[in-house]
């Protein structure tokens, strides 16, 4: 690599790693698909796995002392055998489709939270939902190498406390890292390749997401509520527009 692809890539790194420290996702939303258009889609995932996971870990020991590890840890613990089982099943789902209806679900779900936040935050604390979106997210990491979306639906929309919500979704990132690594690893999209592209800015991607999180910890509750609903959206719009 010449030194502009490097001073690219860790800008890159820097600034989608501090996205997801301010709102506790939304890297791979950012730097995948500007790494698709330099590398093909496979190796750009392979690039932001690695320190994705590692940028999952640090937020979740950023935020540790907000996880509720009774409620999440069962539930990240569920999505492990749906990882095969996406892997196996919805591998000739057309995963467009299946894309778009989350992002759609996802916009839905942002915008019940807005108009009858009660209402839906009762209905995603009844014993059962949660393991529902679990089972979507290891069905998804199985068969997309993707476990963030559903997640963050359920999490985000279904807590008043936003920064409760992004410590619990830290934490299942973390307690579902090996899953990832090893469907990434299966999927030969974790190469020799994309490692030397993607660890030696685990430093900056770090420091990205400290910052991200010292901000969030910062800004005032309701602004940082509407900052995750507008990400949010913006999730559930890419995961439309990007599959149509």
């Amino acid at each position: 690599m010449d030194i502009l692809h490097i001073i690219l890539l860790a800008a890159l790194y820097a600034a989608s790693s501090f996205v997801q420290g301010l709102t506790g996702f939304g890297m791979a939303l950012i730097a995948a698909p500007i790494l698709a258009l330099a590398f093909d889609p496979q190796t750009a995932v392979g690039m932001v796995v690695g320190v994705g996971v590692s940028v999952g870990i640090y937020n979740f020991i950023l935020h540790r002392r907000h996880v509720e590890y009774r409620r999440v840890f069962p539930l990240a613990l569920a999505s492990y055998p749906l990882v095969p089982v996406g892997a196996y099943f919805l591998e000739n789902v057309e995963g467009n489709i299946v894309m778009i209806a989350l992002g759609a679900v996802v916009i839905l779900m942002t915008a019940f939270s807005v108009l009858i936040q009660s209402t839906l935050q009762t209905w995603m604390r009844r014993p059962g939902v949660g393991y529902l979106f679990s089972a979507i997210s290891g069905l998804f990491l199985g068969a997309f190498s993707t476990s963030g979306p559903p997640v963050v639906a359920y999490f985000y929309t279904g807590d008043h406390d936003r920064m409760r919500a992004k410590a619990n979704t830290q934490f299942f990132f973390a307690a579902t890292a090996a899953a990832a690594l090893i469907t990434h690893v299966a999927a030969a999209n974790i190469t020799a390749f994309t490692l030397v592209r993607s660890l030696p800015f685990l430093p900056v991607v770090l420091l990205g997401t400290w910052a991200g999180a010292h901000v969030s910890g910062r800004l005032p509750t309701h602004i940082f509520h509407r900052a995750t609903d507008v990400f949010l959206v913006a999730l559930g719009a890419y995961l439309i527009l990007g599959n149509l």
